[in-house]
C-alpha cells in the first residue's frame, strides 16, 4: 500500500466517498487481473485516483463505465497489454498508462483532456493511439475533429503515433536504423510534438527534426551517439534532459525557445554554443560536462540556474560587448 491514509476498503480497494461518488485511491489486493466495481456501497465509482494502481504489476484491468477521470499516474508502471476506456471518462490525467507494454489504444470521443505522457513508455509496443471520430464538431465545443488511425495502416511506420485534435504526436520509435528522418506529416496530419523517452537510448546517429515540431520531450533523445543537430525555430517548448549524454559537437538552438530545461544538452563536446535571443531562462546543468571555455548570454536571459556550466566556462554577457 502506497497511502498513508485511507477512508474506507471494500474488498480489495481503498476508496474516498466524494459529493459526485467514489474515487479508488489504493489497491490492496494481489491478483494482477483486475475488474474494479462500478460501485461500492451503492456509489458509482467515479473516478480513478491519483497513483492508484501505479506499480502493481497489473496485467490487465476492466474500467467501469461509470467513470469519469482517470488520475494522474493512476496506472503507471505495470504490464498492460491493452486497456479500453469506456465512453464515460471524459479526462486521462498525466502519465496515466505511461510504462506498460500497450499494443493498441481506444480513447472514446467523451474524452476532453489527456495529460502529458499519459501513455508514453509503451514506445517498443504501442503502435497507435485511436481517438474515434467525432459524430459533430459543436458537440465538443469547437474541438477540431480527431483523426482514426488503424494499427493496420501503421504496420511499416517505424514510429508510434497519437493522433488527437487533427495533430500527430509521436510516442514511441520502432525500428533500428540509426539515421532518423521525422515526417513533417503521417497519413496528411502534422506532426506536432515528441514526447518523452521516444528516441533515447537507441543509438541514433543522425536525426532531423521538421519545422512542424512545436514541442520536444523530456530525455526524447537521451543517450544516443548525435554529434549535431538542428532544432527549428518551430519548436517552443523542450523537456529536461532532451538532448543530453549524446556526442554534439554542434547544436543549433530554437529562435522560439525560451527556457533551456535542465540538463538538455548537459554531458556532450560542444565547443561552441549560440544562445538564441529568445532565451529568458537557462536550467541547472544545461550544459554542464561540455567542452566550452566561453559562451556570451544575450540580453533576454534573466535567470541561470545553478551549474548551468562548467565552472572554468566564461561567462559574456551581451551588454557588455
Amino acid at each position: 500500500m502506497k497511502k498513508d491514509i485511507k477512508s474506507n476498503l471494500k474488498d480489495d480497494f481503498w476508496y474516498e466517498v466524494k459529493k459526485q461518488g467514489i474515487t479508488i485511491t489504493d489497491y490492496n489486493g494481489k491478483v494482477k487481473d483486475v475488474v474494479i466495481p462500478d460501485e461500492i456501497d451503492g456509489l458509482p465509482v467515479v473516478a480513478i485516483g491519483d497513483d492508484a494502481f501505479k506499480g502493481y504489476q497489473l496485467t490487465n484491468v476492466v474500467i467501469p463505465d461509470s467513470v469519469v477521470t482517470i488520475g494522474k499516474y493512476a496506472f503507471l508502471s505495470n504490464k498492460l497489454t491493452d486497456v479500453i476506456i469506456p465512453d464515460s471518462v471524459k479526462s486521462i490525467g498525466e502519465s496515466a498508462f505511461e510504462h506498460n507494454q500497450l499494443t493498441n489504444v481506444i480513447i472514446p470521443d467523451s474524452v476532453k483532456s489527456i495529460g502529458r505522457s499519459a501513455f508514453g513508455g509503451n514506445k517498443h509496443d504501442l503502435m497507435s493511439v485511436v481517438l474515434e471520430e467525432l459524430v459533430a464538431l459543436d458537440d465538443l465545443n469547437d474541438y477540431e475533429d480527431v483523426c482514426e488511425y488503424k494499427k493496420s495502416k501503421l504496420a511499416e511506420n517505424p514510429f508510434s503515433i497519437m493522433a488527437y485534435k487533427n495533430k500527430i504526436t509521436i510516442i514511441g520509435y520502432n525500428h533500428d536504423a540509426k539515421d532518423v528522418v521525422i515526417p513533417r506529416e503521417i497519413n496528411g496530419l502534422p506532426v506536432v510534438a515528441i514526447e518523452n523517452f521516444v528516441f533515447s537510448w537507441n543509438g541514433l546517429t543522425n536525426v532531423i527534426i521538421p519545422d512542424s515540431v512545436k514541442s520536444i520531450g523530456a530525455s526524447a533523445f537521451y543517450g544516443n551517439n548525435l554529434t549535431e543537430i538542428v532544432i527549428p525555430d518551430s519548436v517552443r517548448t523542450m523537456g529536461y534532459g532532451a538532448f543530453q549524454s549524446n556526442q554534439l559537437s554542434n547544436v543549433v538552438i530554437s529562435n522560439s525557445l525560451q527556457i533551456i530545461e535542465d540538463a538538455a544538452f548537459m554531458d556532450n563536446q560542444l565547443t561552441d554554443v549560440i544562445i538564441p535571443k529568445s532565451v529568458k531562462i537557462i536550467g541547472g546543468l544545461a550544459f554542464w560536462e561540455n567542452k566550452l571555455s566561453n559562451v556570451v548570454i544575450p540580453k533576454s536571459v534573466v535567470l541561470i540556474e545553478g551549474c548551468a556550466f562548467d565552472e572554468n566556462v566564461k561567462i559574456i554577457k551581451e551588454d557588455k560587448l
